[in-house]
């Protein structure tokens, strides 16, 4: 590069095309308020990028000069932002999501003046020893926690961020990072960055386990720790994980509730680690402690049902179908946030009660967690596999249903990455009942 400010322009250029790409939805966004949340969206991204923002700011100079190298590029990127917003507003007055009378373009010249300016007050709130009024980062850590607890993830992290690099820059505020990584982590867990969401948990970890007293926060920062490894799948982590967290509750009156929470899922790890045993001493401890408290019916429920899955493993049948009942008359009482989880246990049931040669009542139960998982998106792989149990309990039943049933769960199956296994079952159970049905070939 023939200079500083060409690689800048450079750099900028590339940081441009990478956003447009992963932040702003590569030009496929139509709505305008979904492109407005986007803009939301790159807001909080920008704030992860403390120096590419603060080249973008130093490189604006470039627009008093038409020979400067990055001057084309900012008069392109200006231009393309406005004309990007305004479009969307327009398209937003053809499908009648916008008001006929609003000034497009002054709108998305706003908006791109709004984020310019608010970014460059930004650089200086957070530049150590900056003489900002506004940089006062208890403040700011206040707006984060009101706009994660409004579950406004993007804005709670922006905010988040700039109270975590103003505290960080002062000595003594130890704690005060803590509580802000703490809650930074918890706006991009529920954004689903789960591996940045752990480094920001261990790192508030570190900095309670500093702290007398601090046990519960450190044992807070395990729980959730624990949470992302089971997601991701890391049982056995995850098993120790709770585990600490519950030695430190267990310090603390009134902890009874987490206690217990904590006991569940350590014993679903343990269960997915092939430590049947202990995971149901754990799970009738977890229960125990939920039917003291009132309104724990959606707790009990999901902890029966995986009691039940642990009690089946082990052989013990009719114990596992009597706690699936008990647990669905819990989810009787429910509202629709628990569906899903209904959903689980009536496949769970029908799961058994098909393996013990009641191949009706399976098909009932069956239908019932289809027609729920139907009503929930992102259970595709649930309605498979439903349909897949149809086609199983109707094998002896009806034969024309069951080839039915397995070619409507094939396409599902089809259609979701890591279900090889599935798909090849559901083909060899058709191919028998095509055999069964004299169609060998």
């Amino acid at each position: 590069f023939s200079s500083k400010e060409a690689l800048f322009a450079r750099v900028l250029a590339r940081r441009d095309q990478d956003d447009f790409v992963g932040v702003m939805g590569g030009g496929a966004i139509e709505d305008p308020w979904e492109l407005l949340d986007a803009f939301v969206a790159l807001v909080a991204h920008n704030s992860a990028h403390r120096d590419l923002v603060a080249i973008y700011a130093a490189t604006a100079v470039s627009v008093l000069d038409a020979e400067h190298p990055a001057h084309r590029w900012f008069a392109s990127h200006l231009a393309g932002s406005v004309r990007m917003i305004e479009e969307a507003l327009e398209r937003g007055k053809e499908t009648g999501t916008v008001r006929p009378e609003a000034p497009s373009r002054m709108i998305a010249r706003s908006v791109v003046a709004l984020s310019d300016g608010l970014q460059i007050q930004w650089l200086c709130s957070t530049t150590p020893d900056s003489a900002a009024d506004h940089s006062d980062p208890d403040s700011l850590f206040a707006s984060g926690q009101e706009e994660l607890d409004r579950g406004r993830l993007a804005e709670a992290e922006a905010l988040l961020r700039q109270s975590l690099a103003l505290y960080e820059a002062r000595e003594g505020t130890e704690l005060e990072q803590a509580r802000c990584l703490y809650s930074m982590a918890t706006a991009i867990y529920y954004l689903g960055r789960l591996g940045e969401a752990e480094f920001h948990y261990r790192r508030a970890l570190g900095l309670y386990a500093s702290f007398e007293g601090a046990e519960g926060l450190q044992a807070d920062c395990l729980k959730r720790i624990g949470t992302i490894a089971q997601s991701l799948g890391n049982h056995s982590q995850a098993e120790e994980l709770y585990q600490q967290a519950l030695e430190y509750y267990r310090q603390y009156r009134g902890t009874e509730y987490i206690q217990a929470t904590c006991l569940y899922r350590r014993a679903c790890a343990l269960a997915r680690i092939g430590r049947p045993a202990e995971a149901e001493g754990l799970h009738r401890e977890a229960l125990a402690i939920y039917t003291r408290f009132e309104g724990t019916e959606h707790a009990q429920a999901e902890c029966l049902n995986d009691l039940a899955n642990t009690v089946a493993s082990v052989g013990r049948l009719d114990e596992a179908e009597d706690m699936y009942r008990q647990a669905l008359r819990l989810y009787a009482n429910l509202d629709d946030t628990a569906q899903r989880d209904k959903a689980d246990c009536l496949y769970n049931l029908a799961h058994l009660v098909g393996a013990k040669g009641r191949c009706t009542e399976a098909a009932a139960f069956y239908r019932e967690a289809l027609a729920l998982y139907e009503g929930v998106g992102g259970t595709e792989q649930d309605r498979a596999d439903c349909l897949r149990g149809l086609g199983d309990a109707h094998r002896n039943l009806d034969r024309s249903k069951a080839e039915d049933f397995y070619r409507r769960a094939l396409p599902l199956y089809q259609g979701i990455e890591g279900t090889a296994r599935n798909q090849a079952r559901c083909l060899n159970n058709l191919a028998l009942v095509l055999v069964d049905g004299g169609r060998a070939d």
